[in-house]
């Protein structure tokens, strides 16, 4: 008899067990169990999923190598252009003297020395044209080239006022010395504080919408790139006082964030430092103006948001029209996002078709035409009058990534509309590969811009190795001109002489190739792609 119990148990406890596993695979893998207000916040994330494996935080690792890892690399560009069946023979001939064009980089870095160095070869048929070398050496900046002068003309960031007097121009709005922006530290968010800011915000707004203005509609028919889906509709529906309601809300909740206004504050401050002239051309009666000086603080900070939330309840007790409305709806099909709606006063004013082709994600966009567009968005918001006009396609784009271990390719295409008719078509294709940073990274990118005329195609093949293994020269008065140290005379005297040198120079080029007079060569080379 306890033998027969214990099997009764056990049968029971696997049937909860079962049960269990068929609901938390139900709610996790179907909406069955979810409400509409998940289920708006479910599709609308997968619609804003790029698919991407490049983010945030691989950008700040590649900056933070190229200004602390010593390198040296080298690219080369190449350009292809295609004209029409029906071109003239001498536009396909300057179409073809294009392609024959190149151009070689290469590049030094030595973050720890604080120098730099890029030395560019223009070539044709393999031949170099040109060449151009620039140097960075600590505050002083010089460039070189085969058809100036055999010396660097150099810059020294530092008293530049007394330069700029040299050149008779006004040093009202110049500073004595550049600095210099670090878009290292401009850009850095750290990945914390990233996901504390981002949950913070997209709690606030959630928390602001009540359940009660998300709704399902199943069964709904829509056209998606042209084909008739059946689809569930998911929206949420906001007058003028709950988007005021939420704006108030979000400027609440950051008045007391610390975390933000610390970063606000920080990157404000290094952009106003960097340029001077920030500071004087901000201050005007503007109640947001007139708080930010070169020194903001978090209290000025909070004033000014203090003031942009009193603006706001001001609004929203003037607002007669309650019945003003916008409405995000997202429509799905087979448990994937197809479609997006953004409206205004119950019309359409912006659409988005998705859908997966060939391995790849496929974006359409939709929009009124731009002369019927209402841009006065405060009639959108809080009155219930707005133009009515058909939407038309403006935009397709697909794209894939894949991404194996130190390995990523992207690629896809972008085609723009004008009342539906193509534009243009831009094709990209990126690959990569190696760590930011270390040993040896290699990289190709190839573009390529279609238009009725003529098709524009760029590849770009890099190779950088990161190394301590790097020289870069010194720049001093023995292979620089450095104007600061030069008088106005002088000064004169070298712009002659390099003027005269780049003639002759290039006419030396020229002859190289065969061509005696390069101005005519240039000229007919410009005419024969623009007019023919």
């Amino acid at each position: 008899m306890k033998s027969k119990k214990k099997v009764i148990a056990i049968i029971l406890v696997l049937i909860i067990l079962a049960l269990g596993a068929a609901a938390a695979y139900i709610y996790f893998f179907t909406d069955l169990f979810r409400s509409p207000e998940e289920l708006f916040y479910k599709y609308v994330g997968k619609a804003a999923d790029t698919e991407s494996q490049y983010n945030y935080q691989d950008l700040l690792k590649e900056l933070e190598a190229s200004q602390t890892k010593s390198c040296k690399g080298k690219s080369n560009v190449s350009i292809q252009l295609k004209g029409t069946e029906n071109q003239s023979k001498d536009k396909q001939a300057a179409l073809n003297l294009i392609n024959g064009v190149g151009i070689e980089v290469e590049t030094k870095s030595k973050p720890s020395e604080n120098k730099s160095a890029y030395d560019l070869n223009l070539k044709f048929g393999g031949t170099n044209i040109a060449n151009l070398e620039v140097v960075k050496d600590k505050d002083v900046y010089g460039i070189k080239s085969d058809l100036l002068d055999s010396k660097y003309i150099a810059v020294e960031n530092n008293n530049l006022k007394d330069l700029v007097r040299k050149f008779g121009g006004s040093t009202t709005n110049v500073p004595d010395k550049i600095e210099m922006v670090d878009i290292y530290k401009l850009l850095y968010i750290s990945k914390e504080d990233q996901d504390k800011i981002t949950k913070t915000y997209e709690d606030v707004i959630k928390n602001s919408i009540s359940s009660d203005k998300f709704t399902k509609t199943e069964n709904v028919n829509k056209k998606v790139n042209g084909t008739d889906v059946n689809t569930t509709a998911y929206s949420v529906k906001l007058d003028g006082k709950d988007f005021l309601n939420i704006t108030n809300k979000v400027l609440e909740t950051l008045k007391d964030d610390d975390t933000l206004l610390n970063l606000i504050i920080d990157k404000m401050n290094t952009l106003v430092e960097l340029t001077p002239t920030i500071k004087e051309t901000m201050n005007t009666k503007s109640i947001y103006s007139s708080k930010i000086t070169q020194n903001l603080t978090k209290e000025q900070l909070k004033q000014v948001i203090d003031q942009v939330i009193k603006e706001f309840k001001g609004i929203e007790n003037s607002s007669n029209n309650v019945n003003a409305s916008v409405e995000v709806v997202v429509y799905a099909a087979n448990l994937e996002t197809v479609r997006m709606e953004f409206k205004a006063n119950d019309e359409v004013v912006m659409a988005f078709d998705f859908s997966n082709k060939d391995n790849r994600k496929h974006i359409t966009m939709y929009a009124q035409e731009a002369q019927k567009l209402n841009y006065d968005y405060s009639r959108y918001a809080l009155s219930s009058k707005t133009q009515s006009s058909e939407l038309v396609k403006i935009m397709e784009i697909e794209s894939k990534t894949t991404k194996n271990n130190d390995e990523m390719k992207a690629e896809g295409e972008i085609i723009a509309y004008s009342r539906e008719e193509k534009v243009f078509k831009l094709g990209f294709d990126v690959s990569t590969k190696g760590k930011a940073g270390e040993g040896t990274n290699n990289q190709t990118c190839k573009f390529n811009l279609e238009t009725e005329e003529i098709s524009i195609g760029f590849t770009i093949d890099s190779e950088i190795e990161y190394t301590d293994n790097v020289e870069i020269e010194d720049l001093n008065s023995g292979n620089s001109n450095i104007l600061n140290d030069m008088s106005k005379a002088d000064i004169e005297k070298l712009f002659n002489k390099i003027s005269q040198d780049f003639e002759r120079n290039l006419q030396k080029k020229f002859t190289g190739f065969g061509i005696t007079n390069s101005k005519t060569m240039t000229n007919s080379l410009f005419d024969n792609l623009m007019n023919n």
